[in-house]
C-alpha cells in the first residue's frame, strides 16, 4: 500500500480511493471495448493482487499483469496466433 494519509478505502475491494478509481476507471474501459479487443492492465502496485479484484477484472474482459514480461509474452503469443 502506499504511503502517506488513506483518504479513503472501498469497503467491498480493500482498494485506497486512488486504486478504486483506477479500478473503475479499468473496469470501465474492459466493458466498453468488450467483444472488440482484450484490455491489458499492467501495474506493479500490489493492492490490485486481490483475488476479489482480480475476478472483477476479470468478468470485465480486463486481464491484469504485474510482471511487465508476463504480458509482453501474452502480447507475443497474440501476436504469433
Amino acid at each position: 500500500m502506499r504511503s502517506g494519509i488513506q483518504i479513503s478505502k472501498d469497503p467491498d475491494y480493500g482498494l485506497v480511493f486512488e486504486d478504486a478509481l483506477v479500478f473503475s476507471f479499468v473496469k470501465l474501459v474492459g466493458k466498453a471495448l468488450d467483444g472488440e479487443c482484450k484490455v491489458l492492465f499492467l501495474t506493479k502496485d500490489r493492492d490490485f493482487d486481490v483475488e476479489k479484484v482480480l475476478e472483477e477484472l476479470r468478468s470485465t474482459n480486463v486481464v491484469c499483469y504485474f510482471n511487465s514480461g508476463k504480458c509482453l509474452e501474452w502480447i507475443k503469443r497474440f501476436i504469433e496466433a
